[in-house]
């Protein structure tokens, strides 16, 4: 078997998807990481992929007899997260496991907990690619921007053009950590769900009456609105904040919608782009022309 079929990939490393290898990993995002804050943020990452893995420990709290069907179920799901990302969307949350286990196929010997706790893993890594993805773009411009120098002045030199590729991309950063967020608090919200079926797994006794299905469905549904709730007060506290989240994703939706129509129609008119944006329900007509004109898509057509 090889090193894909046992590894998650990110980084430019593998490693083992129950992170025995993490020190790996940790390194390699240190190194791409260009603040501390985002190092910040990729310890609040390794630690929430960590949680997860907690849920493959046997009764003895052993990580050297972790199950074989652990690392292979972790890999499935990767493989398969475009699916059960999109079907979980529209299911209630007390139906993920099922989602999970009907999507990776095969004699799949997880509990419910471990194949949700191993989805909310694979959510962060996700999460992880797409800030990785922007900070080698990042680096790659740098480097072509850079002319060459003596070795002693390369530090310099590469910083300020890391720097100036960063202000220049700063929308792609916008995007790159708007989907880390995104995908934490799913996994956040996966790994709830993964403790309501532990909790489940081991009740040896229920009551008359007692409805473990019910019970989930609740805790998941005052999850949500817990969260949303935290997510309105935030909102509230830091109005500026949340209307420029708002803002900067509404303009990536139209970037990217309207990349797509003018590399399907490359002649198309700004006006009639406009009013195919429109037509997609994304937002009103003099929005669209701010953020395109933002963005310097068919600018010259205004």
């Amino acid at each position: 078997m090889s090193e894909q079929d046992e590894s998650l990939y990110l980084a430019g490393v593998y490693f083992d998807p129950l992170l025995s290898d993490v020190d790996v990993l940790e390194q390699r995002l240190h190194s791409l990481a260009p603040d501390t804050e985002l190092i910040d943020c990729f310890g609040e990452a390794l630690d929430l992929m960590h949680r997860a893995t907690l849920f493959w420990l046997d009764e003895e709290d052993e990580f050297d007899r972790l199950p074989d069907e652990a690392a292979p179920t972790c890999i499935a799901v990767q493989r398969h997260i475009e699916a059960i990302f999109q079907e979980s969307e529209f299911q209630d949350r007390n139906a993920l496991a099922n989602t999970i286990r009907r999507s990776i196929w095969g004699d799949v010997q997880a509990s419910d907990s471990q194949l949700v706790a191993s989805y909310a893993l694979i959510l962060v890594v996700e999460g992880l690619q797409a800030v990785c993805d922007w900070l080698v773009d990042l680096r790659r411009e740098a480097l072509m921007a850079a002319p060459s120098v003596e070795k002693d002045k390369y530090r310099d030199l590469h910083r300020d053009k890391m720097d100036e590729a960063r202000r220049e991309r700063h929308y792609q950063e916008v995007h790159a950590r708007l989907a880390l967020s995104d995908y934490m608090g799913r996994a956040e919200l996966a790994l709830f769900i993964a403790e309501l079926h532990r909790q489940a797994e081991n009740l040896s006794q229920t009551p008359d009456g007692y409805k473990i299905a019910d019970r989930l469905h609740n805790a998941i549904e005052m999850a949500s609105i817990s969260a949303r709730a935290r997510a309105g007060g935030r909102g509230n506290s830091k109005p500026e904040s949340a209307r420029q989240r708002s803002a900067a994703q509404t303009r990536e939706r139209i970037r990217k919608a309207a990349e797509r129509k003018i590399k399907a129609q490359p002649d198309i008119s700004r006006k009639d782009l406009v009013s195919v944006l429109v037509a997609q329900g994304i937002t009103t007509r003099p929005t669209i022309n701010k953020h395109l004109d933002a963005l310097g898509i068919l600018i010259e057509e205004k």
